[in-house]
């Protein structure tokens, strides 16, 4: 049995957390990034619109972008929120 799935730690956890794991797991980590500034507004609404349109739940669409942008998740679920479907 294989199976790639690609996400933080967090999610890792979350994930395999569900369901029985079958074989051997292969964990990857890469080192922090260390970002030089927070996403402008503007790309923040539009990775949000994105994941909620492709089903993602708010909460998890907010975790999802706030590991990438440098802003909050509680901030950018308010957005999230806001965001027409």
């Amino acid at each position: 049995h294989e199976e790639i799935w690609r996400g933080s730690l967090s999610q890792a956890l979350a994930h395999f957390e569900q369901g029985i794991i079958k074989g051997e797991i292969t964990v990857v980590i890469t080192g922090s990034s260390e970002m030089e500034e927070p996403w402008k507004e503007e790309l923040v609404r539009r990775a949000l619109q994105e994941l909620l349109h492709q089903g993602v739940a708010r909460k998890d669409a907010a975790a999802s972008v706030a590991e990438d942008s440098g802003w909050r998740k509680r901030q950018l679920y308010k957005i999230a929120l806001e965001l027409e479907l």
